[in-house]
């Protein structure tokens, strides 16, 4: 049986989430969001329902069009997540094994493009210990979405994303622990990365680098990724992430960043 879980299932959900690094820190972040956002604001842009045997088997997140699948569905449970997942629509995103997995009982073909691996990294080592005095706290959500629309590779990310949207879904991770940087050049964030710190993990996700394409090469958001890491290591947290694209392997492996597994994407519906 799948069913919506609630903050009374904190535990099967904080338990399924701590066995899965990158989605399962997303999903725990999205967990709180829901769990705090008392108007009910989100209701309409993020689910989370818990299935399999008393609803302990495993998780499924749906925040936008992405569903996250954390846990270890029994071969029983599978013709019921494969027809719940295909009426989710949108993408099902997740480390490579479990996307190869779930496209045979979902009976997709993955596309060339799902193919394309990207790496899961994460700290191994000492934090980096270069100071980062530009970087400071992001004095408005809604300017990060100027930054991120820049052009480039970064733009596609939220093309089809309002500003007002955007700056909500901002507001609705902040709510479960997200914090956010930037770095300002003429009184405005030229570099931003967001720091997602949920409660009772032991990781901090790092999403959404990026620099406007005028002020790039200059470090800027090197800084913020170190930053970010000492913040990560000061509230006992190790530092993962998701690469956008095979090519910023070798970006993030100056840091101090391994790769430890791969994610990719499969079109449900």
């Amino acid at each position: 049986m799948i069913r919506l879980a609630s903050e009374k299932d904190r535990k099967t959900v904080t338990k399924l989430c701590l066995g899965n690094i990158w989605d399962g820190t997303t999903a725990l972040n999205a967990f709180d969001s829901k769990c705090r956002d008392s108007a009910g604001a989100d209701r309409d842009y993020c689910s989370i329902w818990l299935g399999g045997e008393q609803g302990e088997s495993y998780l499924i997140c749906k925040t936008g069009q992405t569903c996250r699948l954390i846990g270890s569905p029994e071969e029983k449970d599978r013709d019921e997540l494969c027809g719940f997942l295909q009426m989710q629509g949108g993408k099902l995103s997740g480390s490579s094994r479990l996307i190869w997995d779930c496209s045979r009982y979902i009976k997709k073909t993955l596309p060339e493009t799902a193919a394309v691996c990207c790496p899961r990294m994460i700290l191994r080592g000492e934090c980096p210990t270069e100071e980062s005095p530009q970087v400071q706290q992001s004095q408005s959500l809604w300017k990060i979405y100027e930054v991120l629309s820049d052009g480039g590779k970064n733009k596609r990310f939220i093309s089809h994303v309002s500003q007002d949207e955007f700056t909500a879904r901002l507001r609705f991770v902040q709510r479960g622990g997200a914090q956010f940087f930037e770095v300002r050049r003429e009184e405005n964030p030229v570099s931003v990365g967001t720091l997602l710190l949920p409660e009772h993990s032991d990781y901090a996700l790092i999403i959404n680098l990026c620099t406007k394409s005028k002020y790039r090469k200059k470090g800027y958001a090197a800084q913020i990724v170190r930053h970010m890491c000492r913040v990560a290591e000061q509230q006992g947290r190790i530092p993962v992430l998701d690469c956008g694209s095979k090519s910023l392997e070798q970006y993030y492996r100056r840091f101090g960043f391994c790769t430890e597994d791969y994610w990719q994407s499969i079109q449900l519906g």
